[in-house]
């Protein structure tokens, strides 16, 4: 299993597989972990954004922290992002702090590296 059990186990939501969503996800704090067919934005302050390796998320993410397993089209600011093997990301603007990126994944659009951000501006 690519996301770490008790990830999973400490989400705070969960949207699982044979689910599919659409319109506006808002949380103030805590983990959400979406692992279906999800189309809206998603903004929180102070949350982790977990996608999971069946999902596919179409739509703008602000989050405090994303890590990204599965499919994912959308532009992004966050302070940390991870990328992990199995995800497929299409974004025409993605920026972050820091950036964790692991042999194999896939990205395609822009990146920037932005040392200032904080996502209470975003």
């Amino acid at each position: 299993m690519l996301v770490k059990k008790k990830d999973f186990e400490n989400s705070n939501s969960k949207l699982l597989p044979n689910a599919s969503l659409e319109g506006f996800l808002s949380f103030e704090e805590g983990t959400v972990f979406i692992d279906c067919v999800y189309v809206g934005d998603i903004e929180s302050k102070n949350g982790t954004l977990l996608i999971g390796e069946n999902a596919k998320v179409t739509g703008n993410v602000n989050v405090q922290k994303l890590i990204i397993h599965g499919h994912w089209n959308g532009k992004c600011k966050s302070e940390y992002i991870e990328l992990k093997k199995t995800c497929n990301v299409i974004s025409e603007s993605a920026s972050s702090k820091n950036l964790l990126v692991e042999e194999g994944a896939k990205f395609e659009g822009n990146f920037e590296v932005d040392t200032s951000l904080n996502t209470t501006t975003v």
